[in-house]
């Protein structure tokens, strides 16, 4: 039976979006405390687990983290020899200040899983409009070049920021940078569509396929420029940024851009962000699993985990950690499949825990 004595596992994830930045603290139990509060007891495959907080050198931290540009939050406890640590990921990444549905009835979270192939997102260089007078695309996410000309993949859920660098047919070169969400709910989608006339008047407008538009915002070369929901401007000479901030209903709020080629010579740069194919995978408040034994990593991401589950009876208040920061105590049982990246072995792990979560 699910059980709340102060919050329920899923309101608990409402205060850990708050948590921003990378903190590791150590959980200590109150003095005098005798009993282990932050337990892991069970088995990993063959291998006995018995890990007590405060025994045998088991400590308990907390993380507060981004993974790929994504809240993930996690519980450690472990030694020098074993380690196990539950982590959870944020979820309705792409709005602002989320609010979650209620799931007081909810008594397990379910693991994330990330198949080997194919890739989440492709991005093509003959799917942009204008491919023909483009000579090579070159890739960059979060500031990193990619190896492969042209094509983009992306194989891991995230939130990036994607540029692409454009030689064009007369060897000149442009950049256009948009934010992609992969692996994760879209809550909203749309695409910034434009039309160049041969008076240079530029009409550009925000075409939705998901969600319903409040209002947009729109910017040339960093400037607003006008808050309607249709732009219409004489735009001079040369090859210029807009944007479009658009705000939906249910709290959406994303940046856009592209380059207009004013001159009319074609070297545009399309609203890539919506000219790709992906999963429809959604990793949104799932859990992943890291066990750590004799120096070799096993996770639960690498393996289906369709039939198990995180089991969770309880999530009651604990106190406060070194810092004073607020720490809740997750107790329920663990089943779940884990593998390491050098091996096609998957191995169970089944375990009883209490595990502590520090909040903000």
């Amino acid at each position: 039976m699910f059980k709340l004595k102060y919050i329920s596992i899923f309101s608990f994830v409402i205060f850990l979006l708050t948590v921003g930045g990378c903190k590791k603290n150590e959980i200590i139990p109150p003095p005098g405390s005798s009993t282990p509060i932050f337990t892991a007891v069970g088995t990993f495959g063959s291998e006995a687990v018995d890990l007590h907080a405060g025994d045998d050198g088991a400590v308990m931290n907390t993380v507060t983290s981004l993974s790929h540009g994504i809240d993930f939050f996690t519980g450690n406890l472990g030694n020098d020899y074993f380690n196990v640590e539950i982590g959870l990921y944020g979820g309705n990444v792409d709005i602002q200040n989320p609010t979650l549905p209620d799931f007081n009835s909810q008594n397990d979270i379910s693991f994330a899983y990330l198949a080997p192939q194919p890739a989440l997102l492709v991005i093509k260089k003959d799917s942009l409009p204008n491919s023909a007078s483009i000579i090579k695309v070159e890739w960059e996410v979060d500031g990193v070049m990619q190896p492969v000309l042209n094509d983009l993949e992306i194989r891991e859920p995230g939130r990036y920021q994607v540029c692409a660098h454009i030689t064009f047919d007369d060897y000149s070169v442009s950049t256009l940078c948009n934010e992609i969400i992969v692996g994760f709910k879209s809550n909203a989608a749309f695409e910034l569509e434009f039309v160049m006339g041969q008076d240079q008047n530029l009409m550009a407008w925000v075409e939705p396929s998901i969600g319903t538009i409040q209002s947009v915002h729109w910017f040339q070369d960093g400037v607003p420029i006008s808050n309607l929901n249709q732009l219409n401007k004489y735009i001079q000479d040369g090859s210029h940024l807009i944007q479009a901030e658009v705000l939906f209903t249910n709290g959406v709020k994303r940046l856009r851009s592209v380059i207009v080629d004013a001159e009319l010579t074609g070297k545009n740069i399309f609203d890539f962000a919506e000219h790709y194919s992906y999963s429809n995978l959604e990793w949104d408040f799932k859990s992943k699993l890291k066990v750590v034994s004799n120096g070799i990593e096993y996770f639960s991401h690498l393996t289906p985990n369709s039939t198990n589950k995180i089991v969770v009876n309880e999530v009651k208040y604990f106190g406060l950690n070194a810092l004073g920061k607020a720490v809740y105590i997750i107790k329920g049982q663990i089943h779940a499949n884990l593998k390491s990246n050098i091996s096609s072995t998957i191995i169970p792990l089944d375990l009883d825990v209490s595990f502590g979560i520090s909040l903000k």
